[in-house]
């Protein structure tokens, strides 16, 4: 089980999405590890959506080697720099993996991702951990995928790939169903769930 994926996710400029898009699949086809990039297919605010990508490690301290390799790259460093030069702003983050997804049928080919993003209320990130871990087993199919980034000590996420958009539309509602352990409320301050296009993958 990979055990920390790093997240760069990128705002493009007006008019340079497929700029970034194609840039940040260059970064991903050069380095060659396992991960993906996504595109914003629905979102809050009117600033205009991501590029994200997900690169996924085995160890903290793969991950730390890797980006050892990136800062000392001066050839890497400028493609960066031309990428960041195309966006509004480029974030960040390390997630630490508490649960890899499971159960992904054999010959699945995902065309979405959901990201649903819970903020813990002050002192309860670890009950919300719990309550989310309980919602997943209750799932009868694909199990998601829950991380939490090292840089917030409230913020939980899940992450659930999809065929199609009506799966992503019935996946999301699928916690209001009765009968879908819901504790993890009572635990949560708020909640935000983007949904993205997958524009590479590579495993």
């Amino acid at each position: 089980m990979p055990a920390c994926i790093w997240n760069i996710r990128r705002r493009p400029i007006a008019g340079q999405e497929e700029n970034v898009l194609r840039c940040a699949i260059g970064h991903m086809e050069a380095h060659g590890l396992p991960g993906n990039v996504t595109t914003s297919l629905a979102t809050l605010g009117g600033n205009g959506g991501y590029v994200t990508n997900t690169i996924q490690f085995e160890s903290f301290d793969a991950l730390e080697e890797f980006h050892d390799g990136v800062i000392s790259n001066e050839s890497a460093q400028n493609r960066l720099a031309e990428t960041a030069s195309l966006c509004q702003s480029v974030e960040t983050n390390i997630l630490e993996r508490i649960k890899s997804a499971e159960d992904i049928p054999d010959g699945f080919v995902p065309k979405y991702m959901a990201r649903v993003i819970f903020t813990a209320k002050l002192g309860m990130t670890r009950e919300l951990i719990e309550a989310l871990l309980e919602t997943r087993e209750s799932n009868p199919g694909m199990k998601h995928a829950i991380t939490r980034p090292i840089s917030s000590g409230q913020r939980v996420r899940i992450t659930q790939v999809y065929a199609n958009i009506d799966d992503v539309r019935a996946g999301l509602a699928r916690v209001q169903e009765p009968g879908t352990p819901r504790r993890w409320v009572e635990f949560t301050q708020t909640v935000v769930r983007p949904v993205d296009r997958i524009r590479y993958l590579k495993s």
